[in-house]
């Protein structure tokens, strides 16, 4: 994964993440010097390293990350934002109001405390859980041959001027 777009200059790709900074030469071997050949590094012998796999927290990509979302995905993003809400504030009020009941001290900030950290829950199994819904969708879409290629920005423009 690439923090910063990847750059091309005289033959030669620059990439970086977190880790690392490298240099990939793109040119023919002949074309360096024997004290540059000498100094390279081939990608064979680039020491490996772990890194963190995150797509088990967000479950899945989208399809074109770069396209602004649709009216529906909004709808979607809003709708189970606000329930993982409502469900933190019912948990954290039931948790508050059985803990004035029996006279617990600091009730009100073990309630907050319980909000937050519901909140917190709930987003992360709403975001994997909203992932795994919009895979079945979509592949029950991809089997029932009602999958459309994605339309080109361009393609859009034009459906829009027709209708």
């Amino acid at each position: 994964m690439c923090w910063t777009p990847p750059t091309l200059w005289r033959g030669r790709l620059f990439l970086r993440n977190h880790h690392r900074a490298v240099c990939v030469y793109l040119g023919p071997p002949e074309t360096l010097t024997a004290a540059q050949r000498a100094q390279a590094t081939t990608a064979a012998h680039l020491p490996a390293t772990r890194s963190w796999n995150w797509l088990w927290l967000i479950g899945r990509e989208p399809d074109f990350p770069n396209d602004a979302p649709s009216w529906q995905e909004l709808t979607t993003w809003y709708s189970v934002s606000l329930g993982v809400w409502l469900a933190a504030a019912l948990i954290a009020a039931a948790a508050g109001g059985t803990l004035r009941v029996a006279s617990v001290a600091r009730a009100a900030t073990t309630s907050d405390i319980l909000f937050w950290l519901g909140a917190f829950i709930l987003g992360l199994a709403a975001t994997a859980l909203s992932a795994a819904i919009k895979d079945n969708t979509h592949s029950a879409h991809r089997d029932r041959g009602q999958h459309r290629a994605h339309p080109s920005p361009r393609e859009r423009s034009r459906r829009r001027k027709r209708a």
